[in-house]
């Protein structure tokens, strides 16, 4: 092959452009398996969307199915577990009870 007023860098060029166009079989094999990767991927945001949304309405469900008696009886059950905050006279007698001990 033959090129005719050609300078080796544009030579170069021209077999370069060549080489990239020539796939070889290493290459589509290798491009395959990213695509199929890539379609993996988003078919699993996918599916994991859709968990999310089943879970959320579930639950959405389940507070609605909650009675008024029952969320005053958790609110009860809430209620006797906090904490009753001390007064500053409480403190004070607790402080001298132990002061005595």
């Amino acid at each position: 092959m033959s090129i005719p007023n050609c300078c080796p860098c544009s030579f170069a060029h021209i077999l370069n452009t060549t080489v990239m166009l020539i796939e070889t079989e290493e290459i589509c094999l290798a491009r395959n398996r990213i695509r199929k990767r890539c379609k993996v991927a988003e078919k699993s945001n996918e599916e994991r969307e859709v968990h999310l949304k089943y879970d959320w309405e579930r639950k959405k469900r389940k507070v609605a199915e909650e009675t008024n008696e029952e969320r005053e009886t958790h609110l009860a059950r809430d209620q006797k577990r906090k904490i009753p905050e001390e007064t500053h006279e409480e403190y004070e007698a607790h402080l001298e009870a132990e002061e005595e001990v």
